[in-house]
């Protein structure tokens, strides 16, 4: 005991009664005070007037018992520097005070990517005992919204979850640790690597993610499937002859199959002639676990001894391994760090054998062969020491090499990490992902679910992949959905005839956000309807059959816009009446103003898609955020296209606004789908970086034989009883219409079972208990392709269903909800009833039982369900808090190990498809693994978005090819079908002359092969493929591969309706297929409508310095001197304003002609631009100095409002030479309907001599009310021209044309005395570069992951 005494300053008491002893100090003495008698401790003298402190080697050498020593004698143990002090009959330990704690980090540096959540364990030593506290601070991350940090001192965490969008360079957290005096401190320096998805072209973004808890390659295996073919050497190694001392051996195992014996790890001869000369092995079999050796090395079986402890070994789950033996030859067995079993070592150990050691096989003395069959993972042994004395916590990190360690493997790879560094050679034994510190039943694919509940259910996911996997698909998806209506007069909206939408003579507002699949042509009957109908007067808002220009009819008069929208492209529209004046906007653009008082007093329902008197007028295309505001004109003038919308005041109807079908006003009209109609994760709005609360989903594909269920009834069953409970989850159904289908049950035909289905043909919803249907809904809830939450609560004597958080059926119910038989959840199919499945995806599966979680109705969740409660736009009659103990079940699916980023695509992950560790592009990040041939990943989604088309197009991935020959990798051609489908196209790898390289197949077209660009075995290499145009450009690793000037015809020509809406990843998908891919795969992106490389062109206000071109690495190419920028105009200025001014540091004066205005309508908000209503109107100008024959770049923004065909109908964007000729001239060719640059004169290219139509690579055929970026650079060094349309490298040419006029045109010329080449639209930051071709065709592959 120690305690404080006054007897003199600073002073303790060690000890009781008569044998105390008093420590004290005083004037740098310590005072030691015994009995009547005090001793003084000098520092350098030891005890003055007495001995000096006896030395002696270690605590063992004390007199024990220390009879005859006086109290206050002082022993110091040289060998661990300890000193004791003899107080009564026994002898005190005195520590070493005021040392520092230290503190210990398992990680000092972390670069977040995909994974946004990092966890940081630490341990920290205090020599003396002292309790210490652990704070933390931080650098660089001062927002809390940006990174928030939670500290959890009960287990040591420190947890940290990024926002996904705010990146940080060198940011710290640093943990000091105290005792109240001293301290040590820890630090991790953090760096993020977010690379956002641009908007909403992304089609498919594949990556993989860890399995939950794993983290590090070391933290996997190693895989010995076949036994006797599949083994791993060790050159003989003295280091490896371990009996003659203490060691520990320990791993990780993963039986697969019991054999008579299992020896994971011997030392010994591998023949049978000699088999008797083995030294040792550790193995184990069904029943027990052991260490066997030879006791002389001499024949026979009597040289065999062993130590056994018999326990049970259950095979495919992971068990600890560990046998330790001490100096004394004690040997320890311990399974999960329990000892099983003891003995004693003996014999004689022959070292002179000396022989091969070996991982995953033994030869017994008769020559037989006994080989394990599984995983090993994190295989140490230690020769020397003692792990472990005592029973313990198994390892739940990676090990490491601590001291004596004389092997370290099977950590993912066939790497010794000791410091020996023994070369392991493989028979056979391959890398695995499995992995012991991931959570029991972890799978490395998609057929993975957790429960998490504090229940923590064991569950069973049941069926082949191809009847039930895990999607990305989820109804939280970032970016939000849209309504999507398809092709032909019957797939439409209706809406209920209502008093909200009859407007009056009042104001009202109709705006939408549109995506037209085709722009409408021919007569009034090819009109599409966006809201309304006829009656008397008509109310119908609509697009005209002609450009697709947003327009209203009310029976006698029609208002429509100068502007209309491009096909495929999300363009904003809005119909605003203010006090009888009718405003008609185009992405915020006035296209329309005028008077228009009709009185809308006719009552009649409202249709979308179609009209509401026959079946002309179809739409056919995404729809989002449809929105009605009965008496509130919400634009007045141009303005900003809105984000996504809300109900404000006024609202009559907010449609087409989330995942499910609900009308989000307070008005909750019913909305109506017919037909191919349903809500499509696809819109407009920007997205954010994925997080675990986006959620996920799980598929069923109509197979009885999948589901997922609980499989711990006997011990762990829910039963809801006869108080409050809610049962809620989305599902999406594939056909609404088809028999009726189980979703949720629980032994529903016994007493206390129940079950939520799907009646058959009509959408409707039922609950079933015991033998009869309580409850059915009102109407259908239920729509094809469609999100649709799903909540069934019971709240005293009360059950309800509701459907979108409106309430759609009722009942009593007093029912006792107790099975008397033990029963599991079945989710989907239930098997142990045989009842028919739910087909389509399932998310966010919660059972509270206890608590009626909804009290009314409600707004469902906008993220992943948690056990206490959840996130909600709105938390009306939701209770947000609740005990966690009544969370019985929470399946949330965010267990997406192959995951699609843009959460719109359904994928279908086949055997053989992991997400592993073995081989990473980015440093710790997973790669997508295609482990054998016929592995695969099929993608597709059931919306005209799905597929290739016409249209331009990019896919991209990194791949690591571990196989030679040819490959397919990825392919639209469906499933097993054989032969070439039309409308197929296949990417390749295509192997010919010895080489293999890009190319692509078409059916009716051989096999193309790129002339350059070899690809090797187990090397990283970044290959794109993308369509232009109609035209297939190939480039690996950032440089093209098919890059042709020659006139007159382009190389690859792809102009195929790319129908097919599958695309399968890794393998010939046609039946018989062999072409398959065996590697990985990371940063596997389909973009659709864009081309994405090398640029990726953002609208920013130029400066004379930046850009809006962004390579895929991340950096913006800069001009390098602002004395470069020649010419900066259409860029500035006051709306209406025809001052126009150039911005570089020249100040040329620039004059406006005819009614060319500076307009605030530019590529993006904020951006200014000048107007050409295309009669008289241009700027003209004379630079400061012309270009010349050196390097330069021209570019700019450019938006028609039409585009003539025909000769002499060309419209002029930019042009040298003035009045009097194109000298370059960039411009609209009407008689070739394309962009075209013109030099009058030769510049030097073969068979053209003066007009470049980018001939050889691509024509560029723009529409009407859509802005391009055109870039053009010439580079002197090379003789060559490039040209750049919206970042996309669209054409080279030999140029050596001599820019000698400084007389500029913009918009138009006049010759003659005439108009020439009048532009009509919008012309957006002119710049002129002299002496700097700022952009290349060449690119830096993506240096990050994909978020």
């Amino acid at each position: 005991m120690v305690y404080r005494n006054k007897t003199f300053a600073n002073s303790v008491v060690v000890g009781l009664s008569s044998g105390k002893v008093e420590l004290g100090a005083d004037s740098g003495d310590l005072l030691i005070k015994s009995g009547g008698s005090t001793t003084t401790v000098r520092p350098g003298l030891g005890v003055t007037n007495a001995s000096p402190v006896t030395v002696v080697a270690n605590k063992a050498a004390l007199p024990l018992p220390p009879t005859g020593i006086s109290n206050g004698a002082l022993y110091f143990a040289s060998a661990t520097n300890e000193l004791f002090l003899k107080s009564g009959g026994g002898w005190y330990r005195i520590s070493l005070v005021n040392t520092s704690p230290s503190i210990t980090l398992n990680k000092t540096t972390a670069s977040i990517g995909t994974n946004l959540t990092l966890d940081v364990n630490y341990t920290t030593v205090e020599p003396e005992g002292t309790p210490v506290t652990v704070a933390l601070a931080n650098s660089g991350i001062a927002d809390t919204n940006v990174a928030t940090i939670t500290h959890t001192t009960s287990n040591n965490n420190i947890r940290v979850v990024f926002d996904g969008t705010t990146n940080l360079t060198d940011a710290t957290i640093t943990a000091t640790v105290t005792d109240g005096v001293n301290t040590g401190v820890g630090t991790i320096t953090i760096n993020t690597a977010y690379v956002f998805l641009r908007n909403e072209r992304e089609a498919l973004t594949l990556v993989a993610e860890n399995a939950p808890g794993v983290t590090d390659v070391k933290q996997q295996s190693l895989y010995l499937p076949n036994g006797d073919a599949d083994v791993i050497t060790i050159p003989a190694s003295s280091d490896l002859q371990i009996l003659g001392g203490a060691f520990t051996v320990e791993a990780w195992l993963y039986p697969t199959s019991h054999q008579t014996q299992s020896h994971f790890f011997s030392k010994g001869s591998g023949s049978a002639s000699t088999a008797q000369q083995r030294e040792y092995s550790f193995r184990f079999k069904s029943g027990e676990i052991g260490m066997y050796w030879s006791a002389g090395g001499g024949s026979g079986s009597g040289q065999d001894q062993s130590i056994n402890a018999s326990t049970t070994i259950n095979l495919n789950e992971w068990f600890h391994f560990a046998c330790t033996m001490d100096s004394s030859n004690n040997v320890t067995l311990y399974k999960n760090g329990t000892s099983v079993g003891t003995g004693s070592f003996s014999g004689t150990y022959n070292t002179s054998l000396n022989r091969t050691a070996r991982i995953g096989r033994f030869m017994d003395y008769t020559g037989i062969s006994h080989d394990f069959h599984g995983y090993i993972s994190n295989l140490r042994i230690v020769k020397g020491s003692v792990v472990y004395s005592s029973n313990f916590t198994p390892p739940t990190s990676p090990l490491t090499a601590i001291t004596n360690t004389v092997l370290l493997t099977a950590q993912g790879s066939l790497t010794d990490h000791s410091s020996v560094g023994h070369t392991l050679t493989s028979y056979g034994g391959s890398y695995n992902e499995l992995s012991p510190f991931a959570p029991a039943g972890t799978a490395y694919n998609n057929k993975f679910v957790r429960d998490s509940s504090d229940s923590a259910h064991t569950l069973s996911f049941n069926g082949t992949v191809a009847q039930s996997h895990n999607s990305s698909l989820s109804p939280y998806r970032t970016g939000g959905y849209s309504g999507f209506i398809g092709d032909g007069s019957s797939n439409y909206v209706t809406y209920p005839s209502d008093a909200s939408f009859v407007f009056g003579t009042g104001d009202f507002t109709v705006e939408a956000w549109v995506f037209p699949e085709n722009v409408g042509s021919g007569g009034v009957s090819d009109d599409q309807t966006i809201f309304g109908g006829f009656a008397t007067p008509s109310c119908l808002f609509f697009l005209t059959n002609t450009n697709s220009r947003p327009a209203l009819w009310n029976s006698s008069s029609q208002a429509t816009s100068s502007i209309g929208m491009p096909e495929r492209q999300w363009t904003h529209i809005a119909w605003a009446r203010s006090s009888g004046t009718l405003k008609i906007f185009v992405n915020g653009e006035q296209g329309y103003s005028g008077t228009y008082n009709t009185n809308f007093n006719q009552q009649f329902a409202m249709y979308t898609g179609k009209s509401n008197l026959d079946t002309s007028r179809n739409f056919s295309g995404h729809i989002a955020d449809l929105r009605v505001v009965k008496g509130t004109a919400v634009y007045t003038s141009e303005f900003t296209p809105p984000a996504r919308l809300t109900a404000i005041t006024n609202t009559s109807l907010l449609a087409f606004n989330t995942p499910y079908n609900r009308d989000m006003s307070t008005n909750k009209h019913t909305i109506t789908y017919n037909g191919d109609v349903h809500n499509s994760p696809f819109s407009p709005f920007a997205r954010t970086a994925g997080k675990s609360e986006d959620g996920g989903s799980f598929v069923l594909n109509n197979a009885a034989a999948g589901n997922i269920e609980t499989t711990d009834k006997a011990s762990n069953e829910i039963q809801l009883g006869s108080g409050d409970f809610t049962i809620e989850f989305w599902y999406n159904p594939d056909d609404h219409t088809s028999f009726w289908e189980a979703l949720l049950s629980k032994r529903y035909a016994t007493t206390g079972g129940w079950r939520v289905y799907k009646d058959a043909s009509n959408g409707y919803l039922k609950w079933y208990r015991s033998t009869t249907n309580s409850i059915t809904t009102s109407s259908a809830v239920l729509y094809n392709h469609t999100w649709t939450h799903i909540a069934v609560v019971k709240s005293g004597s009360t059950m309800k269903i509701y459907a979108n958080g409106i309430e759609k059926g009722s009942s009593s119910d007093t029912y006792d909800y107790t099975t008397s038989t033990a029963g599991e959840i079945e989710f989907g199919a239930g098997s142990v009833t045989s009842e028919l499945p739910g087909e389509g995806h399932f998310a966010d599966l919660r059972i509270v039982v206890g608590t009626a979680v909804y009290t009314g109705e409600f707004t469902p969740p906008s993220q992943t369900l948690t056990k206490t409660g959840g996130t909600y736009p709105s938390t009306t009659n939701v209770n947000t808090s609740f005990s966690a103990s009544h969370t019985k079940l929470l399946l949330n699916f965010s267990d997406n190990l192959i995951k699609d980023l843009t959460q719109s695509k359904t994928t279908e992950i086949s055997a053989g498809i992991t997400s592993a560790l073995n081989v990473s592009k980015f440093t710790g990040e997973p790669t997508i693994r295609f482990d054998t041939q016929y592995a695969y990943i099929d993608a597709y989604r059931r919306t005209s978005f799905g597929n290739f088309g016409t249209r331009d197009f990019t896919i991209e991935t990194f791949f690591y090819k571990t196989a030679s020959g040819q490959v397919v990798l990825f392919d639209t051609q469906t499933r097993g079908v054989s032969g070439s489908q039309t409308g197929r196209i296949a990417f390749m790898f295509v192997a010919s002359g010895g080489v293999e390289r890009l190319g692509y197949f078409t059916p009716g077209t051989s096999v193309v092969q790129m002339s350059s660009g070899n690809i090797s075995l187990n090397t990283w290499y970044h290959a794109v493929w993308y369509r232009i145009n109609g035209v297939l450009r190939m480039y690996l690793d950032g440089t093209p591969v098919d890059l042709v000037t020659s006139h007159p015809n382009p190389r690859y020509p792809l102009t195929d309706d790319l129908a097919l809406f599958n695309l399968g990843i890794g393998n010939d998908a046609a039946a018989g297929g062999t072409a398959d891919f065996v590697g990985n795969l990371e940063n596997t992106r389909i973009i659709f409508d864009h081309a994405q490389y090398p640029y990726i062109s953002e609208p920013v206000t130029l400066t004379t310095t930046n850009s809006g071109m962004t390579t895929p690495s991340g950096t913006t190419p800069t001009v390098s001197s602002a004395s470069n920028t020649l010419l900066l105009t259409c860029h500035t200025g006051t709306a209406g304003s025809s001052t126009i001014t150039d911005g570089s540091s020249n100040n040329t004066s620039i004059t406006a002609h005819g009614n060319a205005v500076v307009s605030d309508f530019g590529p993006a908000p904020g951006m200014k631009s000048v107007y050409f209503d295309g009669t008289g109107d241009y700027l003209s100008l004379t630079t400061a100095s012309a270009l010349g024959t050196g390097d330069w770049t021209v570019e700019y923004w450019v938006y028609h409002n039409d585009l003539p065909t025909g000769s002499g109908n060309s419209r002029n964007h930019v042009n040298f030479g003035g009045d009097t000729s194109y000298s370059p001239g960039f411009y609209y060719a009407s008689h070739r309907d394309q962009f075209h640059i013109y030099h009058a004169g030769s510049w030097g290219e073969t068979g053209y001599s003066n007009e470049w139509r980018y001939y050889g690579q691509s024509t560029i055929k723009p529409v009407i009310h859509k802005w391009y970026h055109m870039a053009y650079v010439h580079r002197d060094s090379t003789g060559k021209m490039q040209a750049y349309m919206n970042g996309a490298n669209v054409g080279e040419t030999a140029y050596t044309g001599d820019i000698t006029s400084t007389a500029v045109r913009i918009g138009g010329s006049v010759r003659s005395g005439s108009e020439h080449h009048m532009f009509n639209g919008y012309i957006s930051n002119v710049r002129i570069i002299k002496g700097q071709a700022l952009y290349d065709k060449t690119f830096t592959p993506p240096t990050r992951r994909f978020v």
